[in-house]
């Protein structure tokens, strides 16, 4: 099917309309149901041809809406692919309804405790989008402390080996980190 934006993703997302979801917006590149105090939102961005589902609560008119991705829904519950390679990226309007269509099987697979509005669900996700944030900083850290300490091997800085290394736990380290580690500790 061709058609604008909007009227694939009505199409795709038509069984949200059975849900008791109506449309409470529309712009080029967004749809947004909402039911209750349950609010969906597809977007898509001609730009950068970014294709994504968006599920949260209301909050109060002033407050910022808390939403989450679907790509965040798929992998809390475990079924996120790699091979699926969400968000998609879809640069041409006329090419989005195989893409919307994949999409809103997901969201009616995978985020029905979302769509009913249930709070543990949403506590679920939050945890989870913490979880997943402290790790990607904990990784970043630790590939900022790798290029160091390799500066500080490289120059036999052995002091600053060790300073670097212990400052991490030692579950993050590489086996040859360790060793590293140990021969640093030991040429002090």
């Amino acid at each position: 099917m061709t058609g604008t934006f909007i009227e694939q993703a009505s199409n795709a997302f038509s069984f949200l309309n059975t849900k008791g979801f109506s449309i409470a917006s529309l712009r080029h590149g967004e749809l947004v149901y909402r039911k209750g105090r349950i609010f969906v939102t597809i977007d898509w961005s001609p730009k950068s041809g970014e294709i994504e589902v968006f599920i949260g609560p209301q909050k109060d008119i002033d407050d910022q809406n808390e939403s989450y991705s679907l790509t965040d829904i798929l992998r809390m519950e475990g079924v996120f692919d790699e091979r699926i390679n969400l968000p998609f990226q879809v640069p041409h309007e006329n090419k989005l309804t195989p893409f919307l269509r994949q999409l809103a099987e997901y969201v009616e697979s995978y985020a029905e405790p979302a769509l009913a509005g249930d709070r543990m669900f949403f506590r679920r996700l939050a945890s989870y989008r913490n979880r997943e944030a402290r790790a990607f900083m904990t990784e970043m850290q630790i590939r900022q402390l790798r290029d160091k300490a390799e500066t500080a091997w490289s120059n036999k800085d052995y002091a600053k080996v060790v300073e670097l290394y212990s400052s991490v736990d030692k579950k993050h380290l590489t086996k040859i980190e360790v060793e590293r580690l140990e021969y640093s500790r030991k040429k002090l």
